[in-house]
């Protein structure tokens, strides 16, 4: 048997540096960094691969019993504003974009022996198109975090063209979440 019967080289992958929320504006830099993040599957231990994250990511939105918080840790220089990106762009864009289609190539990659999260996943996109994304860059000399999700809220309304009229439609389910807060939930959030 020879090397290249049993190993195999993941040619769009890229190793890339200083991964940031802003490169999304430029399309051509944002769909090579989809199309290249090499994504990782531990199935004894899905939550400590890239892909288990972001399945659980996607579970997350499915019901409420499960786990909505997902803290990500790793030294600087390994991948997390990477998935970051990658994970956005799942959420942000359309099954049938270059972008989520290069997601979903590299996944099939990573979860070569369980084909069974490759259709979770493109199922979830199938039946929730688009989620509004918010990113919220870490590099901001501010330092009030409310400030920091107003500004990105407002320019993510921007970009996708939410104007006032259509965004109590759009936000309807979070807005009630929010008026039907208790005053003590509301310091909590404060904290």
């Amino acid at each position: 048997m020879q090397l290249h019967q049993i190993v195999r080289i993941n040619e769009s992958g890229i190793v890339a540096n200083a991964v940031n929320f802003g490169m999304m504006a430029d399309a051509d830099k944002n769909l090579q960094l989809c199309r290249g993040f090499v994504f990782n599957y531990n199935q004894g231990h899905p939550k400590s691969s890239t892909l288990g994250v972001l399945d659980a990511i996607q579970k997350s939105y499915q019901s409420v019993n499960q786990a909505n918080i997902h803290l990500f840790v790793q030294d600087y220089g390994k991948g997390k504003s990477h998935f970051a990106l990658v994970a956005a762009n799942y959420f942000k864009q359309l099954l049938d974009s270059p972008e989520v289609e290069g997601i979903l190539d590299q996944i099939k990659i990573a979860s070569e022996h369980n084909q069974g999260i490759v259709q979770d996943l493109k199922t979830y996109k199938r039946r929730n198109p688009k989620h509004l994304v918010i990113c919220i860059n870490g590099g901001s000399s501010e330092l009030d975090l409310r400030k920091i999700f107003l500004r990105a809220l407002r320019q993510t309304l921007e970009t996708e063209g939410i104007t006032d009229s259509l965004a109590p439609q759009i936000c309807q389910k979070p807005l009630e979440y929010l008026t039907q807060l208790t005053d003590t939930q509301k310091e909590r959030a404060k904290k």
